[in-house]
């Protein structure tokens, strides 16, 4: 048995580090016992520095990637569109992940979407005004009049402080400092949460939370329609 940290609740060992907080404060899914409980019911991740519950494999693969630092990791179904390869950010084949997790395979020889990368440019023929942000500062929808009304010097903004559209320089898109609400001009940096890699419970925590020093929420990395 497992007793709570903040309460005299025990809850049985099985429940530990299952994805669900079941008590106040969720030390339940923060303890290093896991590892010591040698049972059946936890699997070591690949680091060997925690151990998760097998009872949900998509929290099995999800919890062990950011245990061991992979924070760019987003969780994606097995068809990937063409404007987010090479955009900063792995989409995860889940059953690859779990192959990984459970020590089927190495997570160097996984070939992902942002695979040979140094080889792609993000501003080509292919990504140029097609309403996505393929590069980090924006400059591949940048010299598009008919999708952006502030081209070629930068793009619309909704001012936090006016709450009117402006337009706001090329140079401060993409530079971690958020000008827009929503922070549309941080479409990637608002991208890098802790929980990038979702499960459902995930969605629901993080929906709405603030990712950044700034007051505003960030909103999906989606293009400005006026």
């Amino acid at each position: 048995m497992y007793q709570c940290n903040e309460s005299l609740q025990c809850i049985s060992a099985r429940r530990l580090s299952d994805g669900v907080e079941d008590c106040y404060g969720g030390d339940d899914e923060k303890t290093n016992r896991t590892c010591s409980l040698k049972d059946k019911i936890h699997i070591q991740c690949p680091s060997g520095e925690k151990c998760v519950s097998h009872m949900i494999a998509y929290d099995v693969a999800s919890e062990c990637l950011f245990e061991e630092g992979n924070e760019y990791f987003v969780e994606t179904p097995s068809s990937i569109p063409f404007p987010i390869i090479c955009d900063g950010f792995i989409e995860v084949n889940l059953h690859k992940m779990i192959d990984y997790v459970y020590g089927n395979s190495n997570l160097s020889s996984i070939e992902t979407d942002e695979t040979h990368c140094e080889e792609w440019s993000c501003n080509n023929i292919y990504t140029r005004c097609d309403g996505f942000w393929n590069c980090r500062d924006g400059s591949d929808e940048l010299h598009c009049p008919l999708l952006n009304r502030c081209s070629p010097k930068g793009f619309e903004c909704l001012s936090p402080e006016t709450f009117n559209i402006t337009c706001l320089p090329a140079s401060k898109f993409g530079d971690n400092h958020m000008d827009c609400i929503g922070g549309t001009d941080e479409r990637f940096f608002c991208r890098n949460m802790k929980s990038a890699l979702f499960s459902p419970r995930d969605l629901q925590k993080e929906s709405g939370r603030n990712h950044s020093q700034d007051t505003t929420n960030c909103q999906t990395d989606i293009p400005l329609e006026i």
